[in-house]
This record gives C-alpha cells, structure tokens and sequence, in this order.
C-alpha cells in the first residue's frame, strides 16, 4: 500500500450501506476541509471527527449508481468539494473528485482493499457480500416463519422455505440452483435432491418462486429418511443477479443439464437450515385430536 493509499481513508461495504472514512491529514494535503465535500447528491454531507470525515449512507441514496462487471455489482458514488480560491487567478485544479466503490460479490468469501493511486482523480474501493436469509414458513402464503429450532414435522407434512435477500431490493433477482437434504450437517455421507439446476429433483416439491424477485419460495415434502435418522438439514445454493442482466442465470431458469452461463454471473452463496426432525407418536396424536 501506497502513502497515497493509506493517507486517503478506507471505504466499508455491507449489504445495504457504505461508509466512507477520508483521513483529515489527506485532505489538510489537499487544502480542503470537511465542510468542503459533499457526495454526488449535495444533500449528503459528512460528519467529522479528530482523525476522520465520515460518509455513512443506504447503497441506493445519494445518487449512488449500479452496474454489474466481471460477475459483481458495483456501487460508485464521488466524494466532490470546491476549494476556496484565494486571488483571482489559479492554475491549481481546485476541484476534490474522489471516486468511491463497493464491489459486491456473490459468494460467500468477504475481503476489504483500498486503492487511492493519485493525489488527485483518487479511487477507494471496498468489497462486501449480499447477506441472504433461509426459513422455513407455516403455510404457502409465507407470512410466518418458523422460529423453532429443531423444527419438529411429521411424516409426508409439506415444508414451506423462503430464500432472501436479507436487504429488499427490487433491482436484483435471487435463484435457486440447487438444494439438498442431509442427515448430517455438513453434508458429507448422503444427500437427497430437492432442486438441481433449478429444476425439481423430487415429485413433492412445489416452486413458487425462483430468479424473477429479490426472494424464492418453495416447498417439498418431509420425506422417509426421517424414519431413519434423527434430524435432517437443508441446504440452497443461489445466485444474484442484477434485473436488467437478460443473459444471467436467474434468466434461464431449469436447466437440466448444466452449460457455460453467456453471463458474467457465476458465483453462488451457500445457506443453510435445519435441523428437521421427526415428531414423536405423543406429539402426532395430540395433533391429529387437534384438528378432530
């Protein structure tokens, strides 16, 4: 890293904000001060402290612009400022364009860098995750999760899961690719299809939603190996794709042998959920008297 690099600040990615955090020695080098900057929206001005001029915004505010690249979705926005100028003529560039990125990625893996590579026309980049969420939900209306854990089902009951971006956001599409059972956590003796390559694997599963909003839905069957083993876990493979990206794999839905994506889009969040275990004799009774 650079003395350029580490005097300019730092920039932290999350799934629905960015804070940019610009070293006040870096801007007394530059004859500015925080009151001078601003973001691409004026309205967005910074707070300060001793060592720090902060930004900390929503991705989608301050006219913060989107676009997808190389398989990520990069958010870049500008920290701009007018230096007072003192005489009347000045051959100094007096104005502070300090350009400003989150590169989202799409896996699982989550890093940080900074590059500042002029004093002037400077670039911060930061990399961040979209953090998604998996529950199981009561009915297929999916308006309420369940809290359980483990969640205790009965034999051949029809499971309802929601896939989602943790964060709503209308521009982006989530899709399923795949999802398995297992009996053990990590997934490394026997697994059981549910969906594969966004196709369904199993005849009781029912796909309500995949690769066309910021969420998925599906359901499937609580199947036999429960008889078996004492506890089941599920896990989704998905992707994100920018809504406007026609050759993304959140486009092309079931495929039932798996190609080369036309796509930049190729990189999958695992999520996982469970336990699922079987009720007990007492507690199938007691409900089925329930509903008599």
């Amino acid at each position: 890293m650079s003395n350029v690099e580490y005097r300019a600040g730092r920039v932290d990615c999350s799934s629905d904000s960015m804070n940019i955090a610009i070293r006040k020695s870096y801007l007394d080098s530059l004859g500015f001060s925080s009151y001078d900057l601003y973001l691409d929206d004026h309205h967005c001005r910074a707070s300060t402290d001793y060592y720090y001029v902060t930004f900390n915004f929503p991705l989608h505010s301050c006219n913060t612009g989107r676009k997808s690249e190389n398989g990520r979705i990069i958010y870049t926005n500008n920290v701009r400022g007018a230096q007072p100028v003192s005489g009347e003529i000045t051959r100094n560039n007096t104005e502070f364009p300090l350009v400003v990125r989150c590169v989202m990625e799409r896996d699982s893996s989550v890093g940080i860098l900074y590059e500042a590579k002029e004093n002037r026309n400077a670039t911060i980049s930061g990399t961040g995750r979209f953090n998604t969420t998996m529950a199981f939900y009561q009915s297929s209306s999916f308006y309420y999760p369940i809290t359980d854990s483990p969640y205790r089902v009965n034999l051949n009951q029809q499971l309802y899961v929601q896939v989602q971006l943790t964060q709503a956001e209308p521009s982006l599409h989530l899709f399923m690719d795949s999802c398995v059972a297992s009996p053990n956590h990590d997934y490394s003796s026997r697994t059981y299809d549910l969906i594969r390559n966004g196709c369904r694997r199993d005849n009781t599963v029912n796909i309500y939603r995949n690769g066309n909003r910021y969420f998925a839905q599906f359901s499937f069957s609580a199947f036999k190996f429960l008889r078996t083993h004492s506890q089941v876990f599920l896990r989704c493979d998905v992707v994100i794709c920018p809504d406007n990206d026609y050759n993304s794999r959140c486009r092309q839905g079931c495929r039932n042998r798996r190609k080369r994506s036309t796509s930049s889009d190729h990189h999958t969040e695992v999520l996982t959920l469970g336990p699922i275990t079987l009720k007990g004799p007492e507690e199938a009774e007691a409900k089925t008297e329930d509903n008599e």
